[in-house]
């Protein structure tokens, strides 16, 4: 068996590898991470007051959470329960499209996670269609089962992204 050796191309392809894979997958998750603990002090900040007022300070810690951190996540939970009622009404859909349009759609993982969610949410609503992992190339794809051909092929519907390119009917096995 011959030892892996570091060719300077190798090494090139492994940085620039590693690169594009913090600035696409870590990148956006700690911003997540980042805004979410931002809006968590913000909210504590007006919830220990309060929490205080209430005089919910007095029950002490429950498994080393605080009353106010309780509050906290409360009341976050209950404002992506009210953004989500917005986002139903016609004025919130308006603001979503745009936000898609303007900023979210430039983010190509945006439109990856959407287009699978949309899709996963469509076969919740079809009859008869079951959700199937595909190998194609070197990678994974999210498709449809439609039917189950003999000696073990299947035919299946990938969709491809971006969103504009039209979508395959393939058969595998």
């Amino acid at each position: 068996m011959a030892a892996f050796t570091w060719t300077e191309k190798r090494l090139k392809e492994f940085l620039k590898t590693m690169i594009v894979g913090a600035i696409s997958f870590v990148l956006p998750i700690a911003l997540a991470v980042f805004i979410l603990s931002y809006a968590f002090r913000l909210v504590k900040r007006i919830a220990t007051p309060i929490s205080h007022g209430l005089h919910l300070d007095q029950w002490g810690d429950v498994a080393g959470v605080s009353a106010a951190t309780f509050l906290s996540v409360l009341v976050l939970v209950l404002l992506a329960f009210a953004a989500g009622v917005v986002a139903r009404t016609t004025f919130g859909g308006r603001i979503s499209r745009w936000s898609e349009n303007s900023l979210l759609g430039r983010l190509p993982h945006y439109q990856l996670i959407k287009s699978m969610a949309e899709g996963l949410a469509h076969i919740e609503n079809a009859s008869g269609l079951k959700p199937v992992l595909v190998s194609i190339e070197d990678g994974w794809q999210i498709g449809y089962l439609l039917e189950k051909l003999e000696n073990d092929w299947s035919r299946c519907f990938c969709r491809r992204l971006p969103r504009r390119c039209p979508a395959t009917s393939c058969i595998f096995r």
